[in-house]
C-alpha cells in the first residue's frame, strides 16, 4: 500500500513540473512571437 502511496505522489509531483513547464514554454513562445513581430 505504501508503494502505491509513493507512486501516485511521484505522478503528483511530475504532473504539477510538466504543467509548469508547459507553461514556461508557451510564455517562451509568445516571447519569440513578439520579437519576431517587431
Amino acid at each position: 500500500m505504501q508503494v502505491l502511496l509513493d507512486r501516485m505522489l511521484c505522478f503528483k509531483i511530475a504532473g504539477k513540473r510538466a504543467l509548469e513547464s508547459r507553461k514556461e514554454f508557451s510564455r517562451h513562445l509568445t516571447r519569440i512571437y513578439l520579437q519576431l513581430r517587431e
